[in-house]
């Protein structure tokens, strides 16, 4: 008499075949999709960093923006705003601001932080220039068709200059990448180039008095990242941030 399995026996073996061959399937769906992140990082492994890095540099600009615009609408003159920090040099005390209210920095005014940028969002070849290294608020910047400015705003003899905030030396490969951010054309894949001294040479910062002295000719451009034309120098580039349209 021939021996069989009873059907459990054979049910239980039928069984272990399938859960078999669903772990192949599945080890085998992890290993491709291993094999294509690991492609795809090797393609270009920085470029993820670079969307991190253009985030937080949109976000802490913006965040100036608020913490401007919270003022205003507390009904603090564009006079009287100040970038005054313990951290921050060149902005000392003006006149027309003498309480925190109007203090960017301070919570009883824009209850904004001064956070100095990284040193990995930033060109090593500008060490030693004053501006490397911090976030920079010009007295006499102008953006072309923000506010009630046009074409030669630096020079038209009219209070409507921007308050500005500028973040000098960015990488080139961080700057490309802001721009794509902010949906900014880079053509010929490199950022686009400043047609004028952006500020003035002096580095003019400001204290409560807005001054006629250069134009970001981006006609209506809130934000950019843009190659320099003499200040900044032309082998160097930098985002600017609309705080402020006058």
């Amino acid at each position: 008499m021939t021996n069989q399995s009873p059907p459990t026996q054979l049910s239980q073996q039928g069984s272990a075949m399938i859960y078999i061959f669903m772990a192949i399937a599945a080890f085998a769906a992890l290993s491709f999709a291993v094999a294509n992140i690991m492609r795809s990082g090797n393609a270009d492994p920085n470029r993820e960093v670079m969307q991190l890095q253009s985030t937080d540099v949109v976000q802490y600009a913006d965040s100036l923006k608020r913490a401007v615009h919270g003022m205003q609408i507390r009904g603090v003159e564009d006079s009287r705003i100040s970038f005054e920090s313990p951290v921050l040099s060149g902005y000392a005390p003006h006149a027309s601001c003498s309480s925190d209210d109007c203090r960017v920095f301070q919570a009883a005014g824009g209850g904004g932080s001064y956070i100095p940028p990284p040193s990995d969002w930033l060109d090593s070849a500008g060490v030693g220039d004053p501006l490397y290294g911090r976030w920079f608020f010009p007295a006499g910047v102008c953006v072309q068709d923000v506010g009630s400015g046009g074409a030669g705003c630096e020079s038209d003899g009219l209070d409507n200059e921007e308050l500005v905030a500028i973040l000098p030396w960015v990488r080139r490969d961080l700057c490309i990448q802001l721009n794509e951010r902010l949906g900014i054309l880079n053509p010929a894949g490199s950022p686009p180039n400043a047609t004028a001294a952006a500020w003035s040479a002096g580095n003019t910062r400001f204290t409560g008095t807005f001054s006629e002295e250069a134009i970001i000719a981006r006609p209506g451009a809130m934000a950019g990242c843009l190659r320099g034309a003499g200040t900044p120098p032309t082998n160097s580039y930098f985002y600017y941030r609309v705080l402020l349209a006058r």
